[in-house]
């Protein structure tokens, strides 16, 4: 019988008089015995081990049983007013009596939850556990544990109990209901560790953690948990004595401790009981089935020796689609840390678990950021695996000579050394055990000291191949080659330009500047060039590249396309059309599966988006997609690079939404292939929170942001190019949600971070100096907001590199604190200048647009109504149709036209 058939049935009994159930039951039990023998034990009195009972029926019949239990025993369930609370409806029942939901019939109606006492038997022993719940309750305040209000007697004798009304559902239901992925359900249950470790800091040991105890309430900022129910809280230095044939508690959760009446009890019982639920959590199910178990039987015996579940013998390809895990990552997960954590928090032996809640806690911080549990045995191939999974970040370099990233980092190391001395081959094995493991030691983030980042063990072998190895050889000048490619990926920049000069100096003296390793040496150096905003210098090594290599290959080709693109962000627009003349030609030659193409194709779109030819940008990149997909073999890398390209063009167009699902769709496709902390999932990621915030969805999008901050920090480090943009709009974020002083904080930490690198500072050091101005500014700290403006700006201005927009965009912020200073004429003045100069630096329409309905929403507030509506009427014209300035200077138009 099914247990939707077997809830018909108990509704039903418990509508009949005793002589007809008896009479139904007899008749039933002909066809379905065992049916019948559960719903008999339904429908009997609570016995000592009624929680053994609560698999059995669905939780919204738990209640149901509970009232009919207490009216065969002649009680009252229906109070009415217990003390000054107002009884409003009935909430469930506990291990001790009835929980009602109540209100406060004074001016305040707070709503509370009652527990009122019923004892048939053992009256001593659960008064004896009220008054501690009460003890206890009432030394604990903590976001998550119910709060306790109030105790006394209700009218008819019985003891109650006011605490925190919590009007949420169990932790399981909620994960289920909401369907939460498998970190959001850690992140969740990590808010439980909160509160059992603050409760184990006040001496008080829960007892009875369990699923239906944690109840979690969804509000705007995100999922809440609350811990209910201390009815068997244990206080430290306390010992109640159970009475006997009693077992208190749930034996799906209760640890061997808590169920043998002899063993000492500490919080590691509770650690047990976490780990019960973590393993529901992940599983679906609780480590111990308790419907093998016999009632009639000892539960205390078979509790000590019934087998413990396992994850992996648990967990199937159904659970892991119901935790949004594709079922080979969620059977890795399970294999190397999962199981490992589970295990040790449901060790027999309490020694054996975790010693304290937030030992558990931070395991399971570990996992989510890619570092290697403690829980895990020390294994230098699972440390390996987890250090190679954590700096996946540099995917772009992750294949060098046919090797994998970790192989070839671990070549590196080894030829390194090699390199130095001449060794024979037994030699050679033992040296090669020797680099594997300093390696391990090194990036092992147990080891005491700072935790060594991937960046971190790079800086370490630049050091020896810059003090110990001389350049005399093309094996190290290959190692600072995979050295540059490495730091390229990770966005280091600056490294990356030290070790590819490295190699091209070498390779240009030993042999020649036209061989092909050194043209090769030369295009990255050209390129970490341009990223670092060395312009000129950028300009002038691909124009030599353009020289030394030979017509019709890939570095010609290169050379031709990165000066194109130099020319498009900086050049004139005759120099512009010459290279985009030349390479339309070219594009028209080559096959349709030439990866050239690409190359051509991705100069175009930066043509057409610099021309503010938005569609045509937007065509080409469904072109370009379409090509990549097309023929086999093409990178699967580039084509996620063409999919986010065409995403942020379709952001740029003002369509939001679409844009959404697009970034929304990227980062699940880069988590699969790369992993969560990959740093283009990562970057993903963020575009993503951008998204939200675009289409109102603000809460969610700091949610996300605060998420990948964190992970950023710990997995880039927090002065890495990716974490900073990320710190960037996680700023912007919380000014909007907590106002400018919010802002002020984060801006001012983003500059200490910016001030430790090297000049010259990049273009987000001057960003943040910008944005802290317009904080400030809207802070009403006018003074200090004018100071840092005339910095960012003397700063900015100083720089070659500089985009004119940039410089531009800080003289509007400029002019904006002049006005609200009240100093009109000066910022009248101040934005008349920045029109003028932009009409002079021959911008893309848009931009002067922009800068003109600045200019025009000014005159009109300051009551230029003439000028104004010149002015706006320009800007109309030159703006694009998505862009919100465009709706703020047609109203203002609408306003200011007769």
């Amino acid at each position: 019988m099914d247990l939707k058939t077997l809830e018909s049935y108990y509704l039903q009994l418990l509508e009949m008089t005793e002589a007809e159930r008896s009479a139904f039951l007899d008749d039933l039990g002909k066809t379905h015995p065992d049916s019948v023998a559960r719903l008999r034990r339904l429908l009997s009195p609570p016995s000592s081990n009624e929680d053994l009972l609560e698999p059995i029926l669905p939780a919204h019949l738990q209640p149901l049983r509970h009232l009919h239990v207490w009216a065969s025993l002649g009680e009252d369930a229906s109070l009415v007013q217990v003390g000054p609370y107002q009884i409003t409806g009935l909430l469930g029942y506990g291990g001790m009596g009835v929980v009602y939901r109540a209100e406060r019939d004074d001016q305040y109606k707070k709503i509370a939850a009652v527990k009122v006492i019923k004892a048939e038997r053992n009256q001593d022993f659960f008064y004896e556990l009220f008054e501690k719940e009460c003890q206890t309750l009432a030394l604990m305040e903590h976001e998550h544990i119910a709060r306790f209000y109030d105790a006394g007697t209700s009218e008819q004798g019985y003891p109650c109990l006011a605490m925190e009304f919590v009007d949420g559902i169990s932790i399981s239901d909620f994960c289920s209901m909401h369907k939460l992925s498998l970190s959001a359900r850690i992140r969740l249950f990590q808010q439980v560790c909160d509160g059992v470790a603050y409760a184990h800091t006040q001496g008080v040991i829960h007892g009875d953690l369990k699923p239906s105890n944690i109840l979690v309430i969804q509000r705007k900022e995100g999922a809440r948990a609350k811990i209910i129910d201390f009815g068997i809280a244990k206080v430290a230095g306390h010992l109640l004595e159970q009475p006997p044939n009693m077992l208190i508690g749930s034996p799906a959760y209760m640890s061997p401790q808590w169920a043998d009446v002899g063993s000492p009890l500490d919080t590691r019982s509770d650690i047990y009981a976490l780990g019960a639920v973590l393993f529901e959590l992940i599983a679906g199910t609780p480590p111990i089935d308790v419907t093998k178990l016999d009632r009639d039987k000892d539960l205390r015996a078979q509790i000590l020796r019934v087998p413990r579940l396992e994850l992996d013998e648990v967990v199937d390809d159904a659970r892991a689609e119901a935790l949004g895990e594709s079922p080979s990552r969620l059977k890795r997960k399970i294999a190397e840390d999962l199981n490992w954590i589970s295990k040790k928090a449901l060790a027999l032996d309490p020694k054996a678990r975790y010693q304290v809640v937030e030992e558990l806690k931070g395991d399971l911080h570990r996992f989510l950021v890619g570092l290697p549990v403690r829980a895990a045995p020390e294994r230098w191939i699972y440390i390996f695996r987890k250090w190679r999974r954590r700096h996946r970040a540099v995917a772009c370099a992750a294949f060098v000579s046919g090797l994998g990233l970790v192989t070839a980092f671990v070549a590196l190391a080894l030829a390194l050394h090699l390199a130095k001395v001449g060794l024979d081959s037994k030699q050679k094995v033992v040296e090669t055990h020797d680099f594997y493991n300093h390696i391990v030691t090194h990036s092992h983030p147990d080891q005491r000291g700072p935790n060594l980042s991937f960046a971190d063990v790079l800086a370490h072998w630049e050091h020896h191949l810059d003090t110990q190895v001389e350049l005399d050889s093309e094996q190290v000048a290959r190692l600072r080659m995979t050295l540059g490619n490495t730091c390229y990926g990770l966005g280091l920049y600056r490294r990356a330009e030290h070790n590819y000069a490295a190699a091209l100096d070498w390779r240009k003296a030993n042999l020649g500047g036209a061989h092909p390793d050194t043209l090769a040496s030369l295009e990255r150096f050209a390129l970490v060039k341009k990223h670092l905003g060395q312009v000129d210098d950028a300009g002038r090594e691909f124009q030599r590249l353009l020289e030394l290599s030979e017509p019709g290959t890939r570095l010609h080709l290169i050379a031709e396309c990165s000066l194109a693109e130099l020319a498009i962000a900086h050049g004139g627009a005759e120099e512009v059309e010459t290279h985009i003349v030349r390479l339309k030609a070219k594009l028209a030659t080559l096959a349709p599966d030439d990866s050239g193409r690409f190359l051509i194709q991705s100069v175009l779109i930066a043509y057409f988006k610099q021309k503010d030819e938005h569609r045509e940008a937007e065509r080409m990149l469904r072109t370009m997609l379409d090509e990549q997909e097309r023929f086999p073999g093409q990178d699967d890398f580039q084509i996620m690079l063409t999919r986010h390209n065409l995403a942020n063009e379709v952001r740029a167009a003002g369509r939001h939404g679409e844009a959404l699902v697009m970034f929304q769709e990227l980062a699940r496709i880069r988590a699969e292939n790369y992993g969560e902390n990959h740093l283009y999932t990562i970057k993903a990621g963020h575009v993503v929170s951008v998204c939200l915030k675009n289409v109102g969805k603000t809460r969610e999008a700091f949610a996300l942001i605060e998420d990948l901050y964190q992970r950023a920090k710990v997995v880039l480090g927090a002065d890495h190019p990716a974490t900073l943009e990320i710190h960037n709009t996680y700023a912007h974020l919380i000014t909007d949600i907590e106002g400018p002083a919010a802002g002020v904080i984060h801006y001012r930490s983003m500059i200490d971070v910016y001030g430790r690198l090297p000049e010259p500072k990049p273009e987000g050091y001057f960003s943040a100096f910008n944005n802290l101005a317009h904080v400030l500014n809207e802070a009403g700290a006018y003074e200090e907001a004018l100071e840092t403006i005339d910095r960012t700006i003397e700063e900015k201005s100083a720089r070659d590199a500089t985009p004119p927009t940039s410089v531009l965009n800080s003289r509007v912020t400029r002019a904006e604190i002049l006005e609200n200073m009240q100093r009109f004429e000066e910022a009248r003045r101040a934005y008349r200048e920045v029109v003028e100069d932009a009409r002079e630096t021959d911008l893309p329409a848009h931009h002067l647009g922009r800068y003109e309905g600045y200019f025009g929403l000014h005159l009109a507030r300051t009551g230029f109504e003439e000028e104004a509506i010149s002015i706006l009427e320009s800007s109309f014209q030159k703006l694009d149709d998505s862009s919100r300035l465009k709706q703020k200077v047609s109203k203002r138009l609408v306003m200011l036209l007769p």
